[in-house]
């Protein structure tokens, strides 16, 4: 008979040797000392590893053929236990023949509720938590997910890592397949692994329609356009549009590059814009006027233009045709073109900034100054002293008029008289 029918269910003890797993023996090999006819009855070689867990009793075909089941039914785990196999077991428990450990590629199930069944070895999953006794059902282990493949088979359901916002996921990558709501599925990892056309959840953001992998925008709507990457995480936004702009700028969306003709002008309120390009301008205000111009030129006053920078100018005409103004301690000339060194003593310029004097003050064309006027002086220094003609080769007092040099003498000659008389008086 087979040892199915031959084994008792629960463990059966012969003497020294346990049989588990197996059906009943019959009451006719209940001992060691023999049994009847054709049975057979289950024995170990004491400290023997490997030995069989079968002997029979009589020397006939029927016999061997029962031998052969029993053997092939069971297995040696010790000296004192033989178990019935667990299909891609690799060794068992010695106390109750449950699997201890499986072959390569299977992991053991938990035990089942039934205490005469045995547990089994069960496809392994990676990441897996455990296995159910009835239909290896795999629970996975914290922050994974069971991932039925379709149509739905518990042997091959895999544990998939978990993804935020993810409402089901892909059998194939252990992808997103669909998000909660508030969450958009991106595009493909894309690249050589076996993940490349997995997808995640990305949390949904105005103006995108499709994000990348890493949640950065793929595509915007009509109202949007794509940032450049950011040089950290290679993530893309979805700006605004601007007028003529070509190219945004990640951490802000404004326009970094514009069209044709075109330049960005400054931020304002956290926006810019794409101006006409103005000549020699270098930046540009957010009304697209010239902010700054290049090296040797200035906004003119309305900014609509760039003026060749004048010496000393402060400001420009609308058309940069004239000066506005100039810097303290200059004038405008007549033709407002030129910006002159001015002082008190200076009424206008003309053209070439050659001054016009104020009254009390005379122009000096050698060195292009208004000097205080001296009276019969023949001309004045770099520093406006007068030079004095030989017959008066002297100043008065005030130094308002060449004199006399006698003159200057009887002057200072009566002056030392009337201090004599003044000193004289005082003493008496």
């Amino acid at each position: 008979m087979s040892v199915q029918t031959a084994f008792a269910a629960a463990a059966v003890s012969l003497g020294t040797t346990q049989v588990h797993g197996a059906t009943a023996l019959t009451a006719a090999k209940s001992t060691l000392s023999g049994c009847t006819g054709n049975e057979i009855r289950a024995t170990i070689e004491t400290g023997t590893t490997g030995a069989p867990c079968c002997t029979e009793c009589a020397n006939d075909a029927t016999a061997a053929a029962n031998l052969a089941d029993c053997n092939a039914e069971t297995t040696y785990v010790s000296s004192t236990t033989c178990c019935q196999p667990i299909t891609n077991a690799a060794t068992y428990n010695e106390g109750n023949c449950h699997a201890a450990t499986c072959s390569s590629g299977f992991a053991a199930s938990v035990a089942s509720s039934t205490a005469s069944e045995r547990n089994k070895c069960c496809a392994a999953r990676d990441n897996a938590q455990s296995y159910a006794f009835s239909n290896c059902a795999v629970t996975c282990k914290a922050t994974f997910t069971k991932v039925d493949e379709n149509p739905v088979d518990e042997t091959t359901s895999k544990c998939c890592a978990m993804i935020s916002g993810a409402a089901t996921y892909d059998y194939d990558t252990c992808g997103a397949s669909t998000c909660a709501a508030g969450s958009t599925v991106s595009e493909p990892k894309g690249g050589n692994g076996a993940d490349a056309q997995a997808k995640t959840c990305c949390a949904s953001v105005t103006g995108t329609v499709k994000f990348e992998y890493n949640c950065g925008a793929f595509s915007c709507n009509n109202q949007y356009a794509l940032s450049v990457a950011n040089s950290t995480t290679n993530k893309k936004k979805c700006c605004s549009k601007i007028a003529d702009a070509t190219s945004y700028n990640y951490a802000n969306c404004l326009a970094s590059a514009c069209g044709s003709a075109k330049v960005p002008s400054v931020e304002s309120n956290g926006a810019n814009k794409c101006c006409t390009a103005i000549s020699q301008a270098a930046t540009y205000s957010f009304e697209c006027k010239a902010a700054t111009c290049a090296s040797g030129f200035k906004p003119s006053g309305d900014g609509s233009k760039c003026c060749q920078e004048v010496a000393n100018a402060a400001a420009y005409s609308n058309d940069c045709a004239t000066v506005a103004s100039c810097n303290p301690g200059y004038e405008k000339n007549s033709a407002s073109t030129a910006c002159c060194k001015s002082d008190a003593s200076i009424q206008s310029f003309g053209d070439s900034c050659t001054p016009t004097c104020k009254t009390g003050y005379s122009f000096v064309s050698a060195t292009n100054k208004c000097c205080k006027t001296v009276a019969d002086a023949t001309g004045y220094n770099a520093n406006c002293a007068a030079t004095c003609p030989s017959n008066k080769p002297a100043l008065s007092t005030d130094g308002s008029s060449c004199v006399a040099a006698s003159t200057s003498a009887s002057s200072a000659l009566s002056f030392a008289a009337l201090a004599s008389v003044v000193a004289s008086l005082w003493l008496l």
